[in-house]
């Protein structure tokens, strides 16, 4: 990364919770309003419920590593201007890391965002897998 990019500022509380709302909206939508409908018209009667079990799962296990790791943030985190990076580095992390931190936020719940470690503004699941979530122009 670029000189730039290593002074960006740690995003506020407010910044990550409001991006964090925003895309529990946007998978509440494909959970609830978007992937039964569409699985519905398509698949047969005896299939469609573990299907739609399955769409479901995948959306609130992957949603966020996926978008995290390949583009550096959510569709909440590019609303609100913010990314998240590898706190040594300032590169993406890598699926895995993504996937671990998304679980540990989802154990932690608010929890892990109140408990914003040092002066780096770090929560509890950034602190765990290294990351840090920046602001980003």
């Amino acid at each position: 990364m670029h000189d730039k990019e290593h002074s960006l500022e740690a995003a506020g509380i407010f910044q990550r919770l409001s991006a964090l709302m925003l895309d529990l909206l946007i998978q509440f939508c494909l959970i609830y309003l978007i992937i039964p409908p569409l699985l519905a018209s398509i698949l047969p009667d005896a299939v469609r419920g573990y299907a739609v079990a399955a769409s479901l799962l995948a959306t609130f296990f992957l949603y966020e590593p996926i978008l995290v790791s390949v583009f550096g943030q959510t569709l909440g985190h590019k609303y609100r201007k913010i990314r998240v990076v590898d706190s040594t580095t300032n590169e993406r992390i890598g699926f895995f890391r993504a996937l671990i931190r998304s679980l540990i936020k989802a154990a932690l719940g608010l929890y892990s965002f109140l408990t914003m470690l040092g002066g780096r503004r770090q929560a509890v699941h950034d602190h765990l897998t290294r990351s840090k979530v920046v602001v980003v122009c």
